[in-house]
């Protein structure tokens, strides 16, 4: 999607699950980010981190970057405790999160309420974020 044009495949999805058309969505935010796929040659999982997280408002004015925070995501087909990355990361004591892009963003650009489930996450980020910069300008 580009300033409100949508291509076919977005256009068919609107026409066959919205009981509304195009012209009443408008943009509400921009993200950027660089993804690492990595993908088991020994079974059906993959590995996705996202990095380099930023915002954007659709009108270009509001701006966010989270330089410090990297997602990774383990998409299996199978159970994840079956994974050999999900025993890995389960003995680092690092314990699956959900995660948002769309809502952090929209909290952190436009100062929405800090919904219960949102809020925590704001008050890790900005923890993590505050490390990182003290570390790097150390």
């Amino acid at each position: 999607m580009a300033d409100n044009t949508y291509d076919s495949q977005a256009q068919e999805f609107i026409a066959n699950y919205l009981n509304f058309g195009q012209e009443k969505l408008s943009p509400t935010l921009k993200n950027k980010f660089k993804r690492i796929t990595l993908a088991s040659i020994n079974g059906p999982e993959h590995i996705t981190i996202d990095m380099d997280i930023s915002f954007l408002s659709p009108d270009g004015i509001k701006k966010a970057k989270l330089p410090s925070i990297a997602i990774a995501e383990l998409k299996t087909i199978d159970l994840p405790t079956k994974s050999h990355v999900y025993r890995m990361i389960k003995q680092l004591s690092i314990f699956p999160t959900g995660f948002s892009k769309y809502c952090i963003g929209n909290a952190i650009l436009f100062d929405l309420p800090k919904m219960n489930m949102i809020k925590p996450k704001l008050l890790l980020i900005n923890k993590m974020e505050n490390e990182y910069s003290r570390f790097s300008n150390a």
